[in-house]
């Protein structure tokens, strides 16, 4: 978890200490919990680390959770309670579309397996979720976030080589590290992790807000034919916004969208 001033989503600030877990359907609170725990997550979402719902939310029947740009619905169902399931004790969300003949717009198909092997159990319609993964907003958004995220580690271990180096430390001699580790945790290391993880979280947030902007594009123009999404351009500088590019062939002489 990096450092910042904004609240974790999914959870309500109580006072400079403590956090409240909110339930994902009704946003009521479910339990407190630490500052220092929410940071020990280290991690861009900490709320995957704690419960999702209250009691009375988590045995509800199925509801729509959120529908996507796409027409992609995110449909949560309650703990599965027959005997192959892994869900037992957590609703789980699934990925569906209406019009597929699969799932018949559910997101999951019933896998009917015996006892002994295990016993039957509910999966991810691989047919909406590979439509899902396969749109090419979402492919750009990936490429995206994969190249600047491996630029910025790329850019860290390179200043950190150069300020162990300046501090008298060999950077390929395993053994002298590991002998020194808490000292250059402390002076070297941590502070430096720290800064990264700033970073990255920001490369993160400003790609969310893009892609943003694309799906909005892409809905005031969808009754148009769409071709095809140009892979991404790779702004390696962490300081430059990320971008998506789009050319529309209909109607004809339409110009190039591009969101910068």
């Amino acid at each position: 978890m990096t450092k910042s001033n904004n609240t974790p989503h999914g959870f309500k600030k109580i006072n400079e200490d403590k956090l409240a877990v909110l339930c994902d359907k009704c946003n009521d609170p479910i339990k407190k919990v630490s500052m220092e725990s929410i940071k020990e997550t280290r991690t861009n979402n900490p709320r995957m680390y704690f419960p999702k719902y209250c009691k009375e939310c988590k045995n509800e029947d199925p509801y729509t959770k959120k529908t996507c740009f796409d027409g992609a619905k995110k449909i949560s169902y309650p703990p599965e309670k027959h005997m192959g399931s892994r869900n037992k004790h957590r609703r789980r969300t699934y990925t569906a579309y209406d019009e597929c003949k699969e799932c018949e717009g559910k997101g999951r198909i019933w896998v009917s397996r015996s006892h002994a092997k295990g016993g039957s159990y509910y999966k991810q319609c691989e047919k909406c979720q590979k439509r899902y993964s396969s749109h090419p907003l979402r492919k750009a958004k990936r490429e995206t976030e994969k190249d600047l995220l491996e630029k910025i580690t790329e850019k860290y271990n390179s200043i950190l080589h150069t300020k162990l180096s300046n501090k008298g430390y060999d950077p390929s001699n395993k053994k002298q590290i590991d002998n020194n580790y808490e000292e250059i945790k402390e002076e070297i290391g941590g502070p430096l992790y720290e800064k990264m993880q700033e970073k990255k979280e920001e490369a993160r947030k400003r790609i969310q807000e893009h892609f943003e902007e694309a799906t909005k594009l892409f809905e005031e123009h969808k009754d148009r034919a769409i071709i095809h999404a140009k892979r991404p351009k790779n702004h390696f500088d962490i300081i430059d916004k990320p971008s998506f590019e789009y050319e529309q062939n209909i109607p004809e002489n339409t110009e190039q969208t591009k969101l910068i």
